[in-house]
């Protein structure tokens, strides 16, 4: 008797001190750094290894209540809720914990299959006492409800007062058996899978640990990404401190800058007059990489008609080779100023110059005094 009292008041105190955890509110937040993360994480891969037990729940809910972020910590809770089922202790789970798991209706759908001693129904049967499985009224002088009244006078046929005259058993009410909620599934129809819970338990915790190197991760990019900006807004304080000014990604004078963004803005300029994949055909080769050609349009079928437009072509070494009178070349043409000549019937004449290449054709329109 002692040893049954002892074994009682052991289990009493294990299960004072989880009611007291349970009642502990969640979130607390000891962790400081990423050491604690570090040592939390640790500890849930600690308990990974070993029998899953009513000690593990406890020890699980507690490492819940240092935890500041939602979804790992309902993680370790499930857990832990896990551990108490798994340890015969679901009614703690149902009475502490169950309302503290988001969807816990589905959770627990996770972890139930079909009760194997009810068929899922919730329900068993066992065979009634009173009439030993008959179905039949126990009153021995009972016949289908009736039974022989003796009397002075002479027997008589009269109701059984046992039955009421039914002629069945009142407690199986004729059935023979007595319908109860099953035992296994407490009436539910369904019973914790001991291989499902240990799969979970596992899982929950391999999750968890993963989340934490992930949370830790996550943070040592965002502290990276502080010290990059850190430094980067040190280095542009001492450029601007030597009166830098940063324009298209570089530091640079005022002026530097004033005289780029002229530039592109020239250039800009040139783009807009420009043209692409032009055709045209070398009428002339002129001194210094120039040349006089005419543009050539396309008809529906696809053949070259020269048109009436005059150009010049400033060339240089864009054209990898010689260049002769009637050759046809198809390029991009950007747009370079204008050039003026003598016809043969000796009137002036002024066409639009065109480059090759676009350095060629910003050095030329400079030159002619556009960009003023």
């Amino acid at each position: 008797m002692m040893e049954r009292f002892s074994r009682f008041f052991v289990a009493l105190i294990v299960a004072a001190s989880f009611t007291t955890a349970l009642a502990a509110p969640i979130g607390g937040g000891r962790r400081a750094n990423k050491e604690d993360d570090e040592s939390l994480m640790k500890d849930v891969l600690r308990f990974t290894s070993g029998e899953i037990d009513y000690k593990k729940a406890g020890e699980l809910f507690k490492l819940a209540d240092i935890v500041r972020e939602k979804p790992l910590q309902q993680l370790i809770l499930k857990a832990s809720a896990i551990a108490l089922v798994y340890s015969g202790k679901a009614s703690v789970y149902e009475s502490k914990l169950r309302e503290r798991i988001e969807n816990h209706e589905d959770f627990e759908k996770e972890y139930t299959l079909p009760c194997t001693t009810c068929n899922g129904t919730g329900k068993a049967e066992a065979k009634c006492l009173d009439c030993h499985g008959s179905g039949r009224c126990k009153a021995s002088n009972c016949h289908n409800g009736r039974v022989v009244v003796r009397q002075i006078t002479g027997d008589r046929i009269g109701k059984c007062g046992s039955c009421n005259g039914t002629g069945q058993c009142n407690r199986c009410h004729g059935e023979g058996v007595l319908k109860t909620r099953c035992q296994r599934c407490n009436g539910k129809g369904a019973a914790p899978s001991r291989e499902a819970m240990e799969k979970m338990f596992d899982s929950f915790l391999t999750e968890a640990s993963t989340y934490f190197k992930r949370q830790r991760e996550q943070a040592e990019e965002a502290e990276k990404r502080e010290e990059e900006r850190q430094r980067e807004a040190a280095f542009e304080e001492e450029q601007r401190a030597k009166g830098l000014v940063k324009y298209d990604g570089e530091w640079m004078t005022p002026a530097e800058k004033e005289r780029r963004a002229r530039d592109a803005k020239f250039a800009q300029l040139i783009v807009t007059k420009s043209r692409t994949r032009q055709t045209f055909k070398i009428l002339q080769v002129l001194e210094e990489g120039r040349a006089l050609c005419v543009s050539i349009r396309f008809d529906r079928y696809g053949n070259r008609i020269l048109t009436d437009e005059i150009f010049c072509l400033l060339y240089t070494a864009s054209i990898n080779k010689t260049v002769v009178d009637g050759e046809i070349f198809t390029n991009d043409l950007y747009w370079s100023g204008t050039y003026s000549y003598t016809t043969v019937q000796g009137a002036p004449k002024k066409v639009s110059l065109f480059a090759i290449e676009l350095a060629d054709a910003i050095r030329e329109a400079r030159r002619q005094g556009y960009d003023d």
